[in-house]
């Protein structure tokens, strides 16, 4: 069988690289729903939503799917994404992407509507190599060199209210929410084998240092959707 070569491998691998993502995605959707005692689709709830204040990466879109079980409570799967195509954090790094999923637990403690939240996070950010650090590279290098994954896990905290307006219609804000990576997963590249600069590598190294440790603060999170 003919191994592929060239942009198709670098696709395939894209590819390969975004599966894990999808495989936790539906592992917690099924934690979420699985306790059930009644049909799964009962106080069943979905929201859209939008983060333009969050941090590493600012803009981020998404959906929660949540169910509200008569022994636990409420319970969400939330997705989050955002890319951006412009260095943000040193001018050599090209564009990254930040992918967030949440298993978040969430308690009424004011007025039927103002909840707290709390839970664990997976972060999967991805940093795209710039073309200095590219024209580096030894000749052969994997035609994945130029992207560098790191993935880590964490806790969630967040503030915010949350109103059901007439039978289904559903509005929230997010008003501060806290997600801090603390254990590392996977850290993965071609590109600490095939740069030729030592002082290129740690660069790279200390640009992920920082993604794993920074906090990702999140300020007035917007949700709308529907409940079933």
């Amino acid at each position: 069988m003919k191994s592929l070569k060239g942009p198709a491998a670098g696709k395939f691998q894209s590819i390969n690289k975004a599966y894990p993502n999808m495989k936790i995605l539906v592992a917690l959707l099924f934690i979420t729903i699985a306790p059930a005692r009644s049909a799964w689709h009962e106080d069943t709830h979905l929201l859209f939503n939008y983060s333009y204040l969050d941090l590493i990466i600012p803009g981020k879109w998404g959906f929660s799917v949540g169910k509200k079980f008569e022994d636990y409570g409420l319970w969400e799967v939330e997705y989050l994404k955002s890319t951006l195509g412009v260095p943000l954090i040193m001018d050599d790094i090209g564009s990254m992407s930040d992918t967030r999923i949440t298993l978040i637990k969430r308690k009424n403690i004011w007025f039927e509507s103002f909840n707290f939240g709390y839970g664990i996070s997976y972060f999967d950010f991805n940093v795209f190599i710039g073309d200095r650090f590219l024209d580096t590279l030894s000749s052969g290098a994997s035609p994945s060199s130029d992207v560098v994954e790191t993935q880590s896990l964490g806790t969630y905290l967040s503030l915010g209210n949350r109103w059901r307006i007439g039978d289904s219609f559903l509005f929230g804000i997010d008003w501060i929410a806290w997600s801090q990576p603390w254990i590392k997963l996977k850290q993965e590249s071609d590109f600490f084998e095939y740069a030729e600069g030592q002082d290129d590598r740690e660069t790279v190294r200390d640009v992920l240092s920082f993604v794993r440790t920074f906090p990702r603060i999140t300020l007035l999170k917007l949700q709308i959707g529907a409940r079933f």
